[in-house]
């Protein structure tokens, strides 16, 4: 439907401007795929990090490395004025070499494009300013999704740094990746 083309053109948007290690490659948009539009994204031989979680041991030395792929890949999002508004461990996959590729941009914000994009996120893992819709999405919204994350990935340590990134006043949460790293 027109709605879904537009979303996936927005992605494509977003996406064909793109270059760094941890977030996926966009390739192409097809206008007339055998199933409809399509955006051809690069091949990552992988599983979803909910995937990894659920049969890897949490709080390993690997789920370090997979943090940092992480929030490399949402600080250069965010040095580039785009939001991911959809940062969950089924949006982030783990490839073979065991490192991580943000992937989905459809309900990604960005500043320069020319698709003003569009506030979202999945259940579980979007930021209460905007479920509720009385905040700004900003970086304090997808660090919440992060924190969660954080909190996945390291069940026993980092409470104190997974208790800031969420709290429900997003001026109480660290207000950039620098400052989350920091950590």
């Amino acid at each position: 439907d027109a709605m879904f083309c537009e979303i996936l053109r927005r992605e494509y948007e977003i996406g064909k401007t793109l270059s760094h290690a941890n977030v996926v490659s966009t390739i192409d948009f097809e206008e007339d795929s055998p199933v409809g539009p399509a955006i051809v994204l690069e091949y990552i031989d992988g599983v979803t990090l909910r995937e990894c979680l659920s049969k890897c041991l949490k709080g390993k030395a690997n789920n370090v490395h997979i943090l940092h792929d992480i929030l490399d890949g949402i600080d250069y999002l965010h040095h580039r004025g785009i939001l991911h508004n959809d940062i969950k461990p089924d949006n982030i996959i783990i490839n073979s070499l065991g490192k991580a590729r943000i992937i989905d941009f459809g309900l990604s914000y960005s500043y320069d494009s020319i698709y003003s994009g569009v506030i979202g996120g999945s259940e579980g893992y979007t930021a209460p300013e905007i479920l509720n819709g009385n905040g700004h999405a900003g970086a304090p919204s997808d660090i919440y999704s992060l924190g969660l994350i954080i909190r996945e990935l390291f069940p026993k340590k980092y409470k104190k740094i997974s208790a800031k990134s969420t709290q429900i006043d997003p001026s109480l949460r660290y207000q950039s990746i620098s400052e989350l790293k920091r950590a």
